[in-house]
């Protein structure tokens, strides 16, 4: 009995929408604007390689870096989670300060 209630659950759960996400680059702080978008670039992959979300692409030249540009970019584009932040350098790492 379980393992059909469990199965039921499963192929229910197959049909959930999944959410749709997008990942803007990066506001650097003492890095070149290179470094910042590779490094969105690799997120936006590997949340795509997961399936953790269906990705959106952000719109070209478009910056995100405060809460009420990333409420109004979802709202634009339709997405559930809009991903940014900041990268900057301290010595010879690269951090992301909000994190």
């Amino acid at each position: 009995m379980k393992q059909l209630m469990l199965a039921v659950l499963l192929v229910a759960g197959l049909g959930l929408a999944q959410e749709k996400a997008v990942v803007f680059d990066f506001q650097p702080m003492g890095v070149d604007t290179a470094t910042t978008e590779v490094a969105a670039m690799l997120l936006r992959g590997r949340l795509a390689d997961l399936g953790a979300f269906r990705m959106a692409d952000p719109p070209v030249g478009t910056k995100v870096y405060t809460t009420d540009e990333a409420l109004a970019a979802a709202g634009r584009l339709g997405v559930d989670k809009v991903i940014t932040g900041t990268l900057a350098r301290i010595g010879l790492k690269i951090i992301n300060p909000t994190a």
